[in-house]
C-alpha cells in the first residue's frame, strides 16, 4: 500500500488484521471486490465479442470512472483497443457503428452514451 508516496509497512498491515476485526473484515472483503471485478473482467475478454467488449468499457467509464453518461474521452482510441484487448481499428469501427446506431454519440473528445438500455444489452449478449 502506498500513501504519498511512502509505503506503510507489512507489519503494521497485520498487526491492525490481528488486533481489529472490523478492519480485518473491510479488508478482506474489499480484496474479494477486486477478486471478483479482475475475474469478470478476463471472462468479459476471453468470452464476448468485441461489441460487448467495446460496451463494457464505455459502461465501466461512465458508472466507475465518471459518475455521469456524458464525459471527455480522456482514453485515445489506442488506449481504448487496450483497454478492451482489440485493435484500435476495431474500436473505431464499433464506436461509429454504436454512434450510427443512436447508442451513444461521440467525437475525439467527448462521448454521451443516448441509449444506456440498448448499450447494456450489447454488453450482456457480448
Amino acid at each position: 500500500l502506498a500513501a504519498k508516496g511512502r509505503t506503510i509497512n507489512q507489519y503494521i498491515i497485520k498487526k491492525l488484521v490481528r488486533e481489529n476485526g472490523e478492519f480485518a473484515e473491510g479488508m478482506l472483503q474489499d480484496l474479494s471486490m477486486k477478486t471478483m471485478d479482475s475475474h469478470n473482467r478476463m471472462v468479459s475478454l476471453s468470452q464476448k465479442r468485441m461489441s460487448g467488449r467495446v460496451a463494457d468499457a464505455l459502461l465501466y467509464l461512465s458508472d466507475e470512472i465518471f459518475g455521469n453518461d456524458e464525459f471527455d474521452m480522456v482514453l485515445s482510441r489506442q488506449e481504448m483497443g487496450e483497454l478492451t484487448s482489440m485493435a484500435k481499428e476495431c474500436v473505431v469501427r464499433i464506436l461509429k457503428e454504436l454512434g450510427d446506431s443512436g447508442v451513444i454519440r461521440s467525437d475525439s473528445s467527448s462521448l454521451k452514451i443516448l441509449d444506456r438500455a440498448r448499450l447494456e444489452a450489447i454488453s450482456q449478449k457480448g
